[in-house]
């Protein structure tokens, strides 16, 4: 997870390189669909899931959104849900269904970063200067020599973080963000949440000025975000949500447990 000068902590190759399993894919696809429909118009930058989600709690989720570059809220995601990933899931099925849609997503997001940062909001080579300048903080807490993955999660649960805020590096402020979601004590409000975070994400990021780029690769057969930018641009969206996302006056707080059952009553069709 970021501690090498590699690539391998994204665990996600061009289509060419690795033979993906289409059908694992069945939950991020899903997942994606149904936040599209929740959100009912452009694409927020994340405040819609982390508010509606966890409405109420002590945690301000919200600082994870409001840092200097996106590029710099998708790394602390990634390696948020890299740290929770180190912990065995339980065998609940929509646990198992929520773990698989926020994992795709967040390596899909990371490779995004680091293979194809024309696709993302910021300047491509903005992009690449905060994921080189994460790459190296990670490289100074943890080394550039590799580690059996039972030592590295040693050496990442282990780290000692700094108290002020302000001293926190983007890979620090992934870490803490780990940290705290590790503290929700059922993993299915956990795993549902990342999720959702991350389904929200990709929208976000999907709308893009960048037409000829992405045209280039639907020649080729497309990426997943070239195929939702097509999507979303026939269905009108061509924009991002300029700001924080609000509630309407009629959202209630009985709209979370509709959807997961929503959710349920899905997972009960997916073909484990």
């Amino acid at each position: 997870m970021l501690s090498q000068p590699s690539y391998e902590f994204i665990k996600h190759l061009p289509v060419e390189e690795e033979e993906v399993d289409i059908k694992k894919l069945d939950s991020m696809r899903e997942l994606v669909a149904d936040t599209l429909q929740a959100i009912d118009g452009p694409p927020t930058n994340g405040s819609r899931s982390l508010k509606i989600n966890l409405d109420g709690a002590d945690y301000d989720w919200l600082w994870t959104c409001k840092q200097e570059t996106h590029t710099d809220t998708i790394l602390i995601w990634h390696i948020a849900t890299c740290y929770c990933d180190m912990t065995p899931i339980s065998d609940d099925l929509l646990v198992k269904w929520h773990h698989e849609a926020a994992t795709a997503l967040s390596r899909y997001c990371a490779y995004l970063v680091a293979f194809l940062p024309e696709f993302l909001p910021e300047h491509s080579l903005t992009t690449k200067q905060v994921f080189q300048r994460v790459l190296e903080e990670a490289q100074q807490e943890l080394g550039t020599k590799p580690m059996k993955d039972e030592e590295k999660r040693t050496k990442i649960r282990g780290l000692q973080l700094p108290h002020q805020r302000e001293q926190l590096t983007t890979f620090h402020k992934g870490v803490e963000l780990g940290r705290q979601l590790e503290m929700i004590d059922d993993d299915k409000v956990r795993w549902r949440f990342i999720a959702e975070f991350w389904a929200e994400t990709i929208l976000y990021v999907a709308p893009s000025d960048n037409a000829e780029a992405h045209i280039e690769h639907l020649a080729k057969g497309g990426e997943f975000i070239t195929h939702l930018w097509a999507m979303l641009s026939n269905a009108g969206i061509l924009k991002r949500a300029a700001g924080e996302w609000h509630p309407p006056a009629s959202t209630t707080k009985k709209e979370p447990p509709k959807k997961i059952e929503k959710t349920k009553a899905r997972t009960r069709e997916c073909p484990f």
